[in-house]
């Protein structure tokens, strides 16, 4: 708001709170054949406060008081400031300190007991199989996932981590060899949970290059796994000191969650995905010209299914059958049974897979080559360059799960919890001025409290998800930042500046209206004070007002 440029006006006595200008009884000097004088209009400033908020508001008194000079039938000019009244919104507002961190930080501990010989510096990158400490001089190296190493792991073995293990090896190429001619070769490894012959060959292979034993086998404390690539934020332990199991190493912070999705069966692979997410029903990759369906879920799918078996993975099938519409004409029922009735669903759905894919053999039969089980949330991003054939086991393509990109964290007193509610975006400034917006993304629903302090407020934990930071402070790990929280809101309010508004005799308040070379008190209420100005009722907007 702007103010307008100084004007000539006549002045005029101050209104009461009903709008009636308000004069003071005339005082009385030498004879009572003299005429009264005349008081000029004076105005002193009061602070006005709401909230907590200061604002530097000022207000006047208006009266009239006497000179030595005598009346006369004109008065005096006087030039003023004015000022128009706008509507707009008017926001009273307070900082909440916050920290811009990373989504997922991950806290690195010992495995195994020994000195620390090597250790990964703050700050340093953390990519797959980097070597982040050694441990009486046995190198750790870091895997990407999200299933913790617990145990030795050899030929015979099967399990999650195990498929953790194989995938890795697979996204650094030791899932097949290179032959004289400089040709890959099929070695017949899976990523299927199982440390069969070909993973162990894999492991020989990936330890010599480490420069380790090659004993064919992953021992506790030789790997660690992260979420997907990071940094370094902090270090807990330095080269020389001694570690026992548990006992934290350090801190990453976890740059992105991207990952890699690998074939899950053998044979010559030819990739179908193309880009964007997977749903159900989606033909992700061929093997020999048979198409390999996704079927989003955390279930495994490395058993064939047919009528009389029972269990999660059919319960998944079923979930799956009647959500793409294959349900034997309403007969389906989601119960954990494989019976006639999801036999009858089963040979709908690939007779019509059949119509694009001419191998499809139509049969009751879910055979475990004909499913591929896809984590939630699976985009497609980076496609693999694969070769022709490609061995199984071939990284098809890189993904994101999401829950990575910066973040500012922050807490507040349980009462202030509306003023955060999830999904709420509010701006985030800072240090050299910048403003992005952030959305609120986490509000715990357990309270922490400080030891240190146990008088102090019970307090929750929020967490607002940025998308972008400045680009000056992006290669921080920390850094303290404002969150500017809305307290108060005016919508569509008439404001004018704070210092336009007038207290009158009787309590109330007023604005000096400008009408063309003449001015005139209105009553007016105040509502919200911020920045400046003043929420006022009782004038219009495009009103002319006097700004002391």
């Amino acid at each position: 708001m702007s103010d307008t440029p100084p004007v000539l006006v006549s002045p005029t006595a101050a209104p009461s709170a009903s709008g009636e200008a308000h004069h003071d009884p005339p005082t009385q000097h030498g004879s009572p054949s003299e005429p009264p004088r005349r008081r000029r209009p004076s105005r002193s400033t009061i602070g006005l406060t709401l909230g907590g908020l200061a604002v530097a508001g000022a207000v006047a008194w208006l009266a009239f008081s006497g000179d030595d000079t005598e009346a006369t039938d004109t008065p005096a000019s006087v030039t003023v400031r004015t000022a128009t009244a706008e509507q707009r919104d008017l926001v009273d507002t307070s900082t909440l300190e916050g920290t811009l961190g990373y989504a997922r930080d991950v806290a690195i501990s010992a495995p195994v007991a020994g000195t620390v010989t090597q250790l990964i510096g703050d700050g340093d990158p953390v990519g797959r199989n980097t070597v982040v400490a050694e441990i009486d001089a046995a190198p750790m190296v870091a895997f990407f996932g999200d299933k913790p190493m617990y145990r030795d792991v050899r030929h015979g073995d099967e399990g999650d981590d195990v498929a953790a293990i194989e995938k890795n090896l697979v996204a650094l190429g030791y899932h097949a060899t290179i032959d004289a001619d400089g040709d890959l070769v099929d070695t017949g490894f899976v990523v299927d949970g199982v440390f069969d012959a070909a993973t162990e060959d894999a492991v020989e292979r990936w330890q010599a290059d480490l420069g380790v034993a090659e004993t064919g086998e992953v021992a506790l404390g030789s790997v660690v796994t992260v979420p997907g690539p990071s940094s370094v934020a902090s270090t807990w332990t330095v080269v020389g000191g001694l570690v026992t199991p548990g006992v934290p190493i350090g801190t990453f912070n976890v740059e992105s969650a991207a990952t890699t999705f690998h074939a899950a069966h053998a044979g010559s692979i030819e990739l179908v995905a193309t880009g964007g997410p997977i749903t159900s029903g989606d033909v992700v990759y061929l093997v020999e010209d048979l198409p390999v369906v996704g079927i989003v879920t955390d279930e495994r799918f490395d058993r064939d299914l047919w009528w009389g078996r029972e269990g999660s993975d059919v319960e998944v099938l079923e979930t799956f059958l009647v959500g793409a519409g294959y349900d034997a004409g309403g007969d389906l029922v989601v119960d954990e049974i494989y019976d006639g009735v999801t036999a009858e669903a089963v040979e709908e759905w690939k007779n019509e897979l059949s119509d694009e894919y001419d191998d499809v053999v139509v049969e009751a039969t879910v055979r475990a080559d004909d499913l591929i089980a896809v984590s939630p949330g699976t985009t497609v991003e980076d496609i693999a360059k694969l070769a022709d054939p490609a061995p199984s086991g071939s990284t098809l393509f890189s993904y994101s799960l999401g829950e990575t990109g910066r973040v500012v964290r922050t807490s507040i007193d349980v009462s202030d919890q509306t003023t955060m509610p999830l999904g709420a975006v509010l701006d985030i400034e800072f240090p050299d001025g910048t403003v992005v917006a952030g959305t609120v993304t986490y509000l715990s629903s357990a309270t922490t409290s400080d030891p240190m302090d146990p008088t102090a407020e019970p307090q929750l934990e929020v967490e607002l998800a940025l998308d972008s930071v400045p680009d000056d402070v992006a290669d921080l790990t920390e850094l303290t930042v404002d969150i500017v929280i809305v307290d108060r809101l005016a919508a569509g309010a008439i404001v004018v500046p704070a210092s336009a508004l007038v207290a009158t005799a009787d309590g109330g308040f007023a604005v000096e209206v400008l009408s063309e070379a003449t001015t005139q008190f209105v009553a007016v209420t105040p509502g919200l004070f911020a920045d400046g100005f003043v929420e006022v009722d009782g004038i219009a907007a495009g009103a002319t007002v006097v700004v002391p």
